[in-house]
């Protein structure tokens, strides 16, 4: 689609010849990759589309850091090499290579090892500091900077706003931080402010899924995936935190036939730099019959389908292709991971946010809480979105709102 292009026009480090000239500066841009490794035929096999890795990502994140300790640079997706997985690992030998090839082909993943000058420790390390003085920066700014990491550049990318638009406190915050990581960290001069989606949208009668709109007395949103509470299994709807925040009592629906029921009310909302994720209990379950499904809107490059399965959680890595429906009138929308461990400071609610994925799906205002998914495997919750750019969506890794609500995504069929 569209929307990966769009992106990834917007993350490349355009307008950099100013900054030069504030800080004095020379940013180079980092690439990882071997061309005697591509040389090589790997040992998992002919090149093809990936099927495993996308409910492997967590796994084969979690195995290659215990093989490779801390040279291990992180786990993405190349789309332009038929969806092979890359491992980055600093100071490669020829021994990792095979450590490497007899990890995937044990996960039945087609990938491969690839040289990079920086490890995902230090890369985090640097993601973190950012992100922990990020709030501090954007006081009283007009356009909020964010970072985020982008594994397969190997660096933390910080999108910053057009010389005109930056504090002093915001010029003073991207000094220090290109001082303190050097190379590590890539800067994009962009005008672009996160901002959150409430409205409303479209419905659907019974079962109750993700994907159709939720309201309140005085906003609207998207519910995300059906869950249940860990503590006692009870039925929940789950979305992103900010919508609670505004609206912290009963959450409501309506049918096809313009009937209105109440949902229930909610019982976990945070929206903080801990995330942006929320429940609202479902208090009558045999009349909303909840089921593990999605709505899949038709548009472009997307076929409908109004009872998506969702059959497990998954890890999104950069380069992964991802989908949400929102509970907006446009169509569901797929595109590409491009940052993860993304801090924004959304402006509307004066609220910074740490831990968020960036991704080249477009939303539109009423799709915050839209679930993020592909694969049948639940992604995220959307959070919010560039302001100027629809298709820049932020979202909510799915196994942090787990932990921040003490739900789990259901994968039952009734």
């Amino acid at each position: 689609m569209s929307a990966d292009g769009t992106l990834r026009a917007v993350a490349a480090p355009i307008g950099l010849v100013g900054l030069s000239v504030i800080f004095g500066l020379t940013f180079s841009v980092v690439t990882g990759g071997d061309p005697e490794r591509e040389a090589r035929t790997p040992a998992t096999g002919s090149r093809q589309t990936q099927v495993g890795l996308p409910a492997r990502a967590g796994l084969l994140t979690e195995r290659a850091y215990a093989t490779f300790g801390r040279r291990f640079a992180g786990v993405w997706t190349d789309p332009e090499d038929e969806g092979r997985a890359k491992i980055g690992v600093v100071g490669l030998i020829p021994s990792d290579w095979v450590l490497g090839d007899a990890l995937l082909v044990s996960l039945g993943i087609a990938g491969d090892v690839v040289a990079v000058p920086r490890s995902y420790v230090e890369l985090k390390a640097a993601d973190a500091w950012i992100g922990g003085h990020l709030g501090a920066a954007n006081i009283n700014s007009k356009v909020p900077i964010a970072a985020g990491i982008q594994t397969e550049n190997n660096v933390v990318l910080m999108t910053v706003p057009p010389h005109i638009q930056l504090t002093k406190r915001q010029e003073a915050f991207i000094w220090s931080s290109v001082k303190k990581y050097g190379n590590a960290l890539r800067v994009a001069q962009v005008g672009q402010i996160p901002t959150t989606l409430p409205c409303r949208g479209v419905f659907c009668s019974p079962p109750l899924r993700g994907g159709v709109q939720i309201y309140s007395d005085i906003t609207g949103c998207t519910g995300a995936f059906i869950g249940r509470r860990a503590v006692n299994g009870a039925l929940v709807q789950m979305t992103a935190g900010h919508c609670q925040t505004v609206w912290d009592r009963t959450w409501l629906t309506s049918f096809v036939d313009g009937t209105e029921h109440v949902i229930g009310k909610v019982i976990s909302k945070t929206f903080s730099e801990a995330g942006d994720a929320g429940a609202v209990l479902i208090t009558n379950p045999s009349g909303f019959s909840p089921r593990a499904w999605v709505v899949i809107r038709g548009g472009a490059g997307v076929t409908n389908n109004q009872a998506y399965r969702i059959s497990s959680e998954g890890t999104p890595l950069v380069g992964t292709r991802v989908c949400m429906t929102g509970g907006t009138l446009h169509a569901s929308s797929c595109g590409r991971v491009t940052r993860v461990g993304v801090s924004v400071t959304y402006i509307d609610h004066g609220v910074t946010v740490r831990g968020l994925v960036e991704a080249s799906m477009c939303a539109f205002p009423g799709d915050s809480g839209a679930p993020v998914f592909a694969n049948h495997i639940a992604y995220g919750i959307v959070s919010g979105r560039l302001r100027l750019n629809p298709c820049a969506t932020l979202f909510q890794p799915i196994k942090a709102a787990e932990a921040l609500t003490n739900v789990n995504v259901s994968h039952e069929a009734g």
